[in-house]
């Protein structure tokens, strides 16, 4: 049985690699999270953010692609 990758898996691998990477910085979660892209979820004492998948699956590949690059 051989199967073909379609676009939406290759966007639904980005955005599982892209949540499974983290942030490189506290100023890019940041960033991430200003465009909605990213919610903080730590408290006074723990910066902590982890990615909206949600918002991260209505992106493009391309823009997919660029934030992988940017953080792996």
């Amino acid at each position: 049985m051989s199967e073909t990758l379609t676009d939406n898996d290759y966007r639904t691998l980005l955005v599982y690699a892209i949540y499974g990477c983290g942030f490189p910085s506290v100023e890019y979660a940041i960033d991430m999270e200003s465009k909605c892209l990213a919610r903080f979820c730590g408290d006074q004492h723990n910066e902590k953010w982890e990615w909206d998948k949600e918002s991260l699956r209505k992106l493009s590949f391309e823009e997919l692609h660029k934030i992988y690059n940017n953080i792996k």
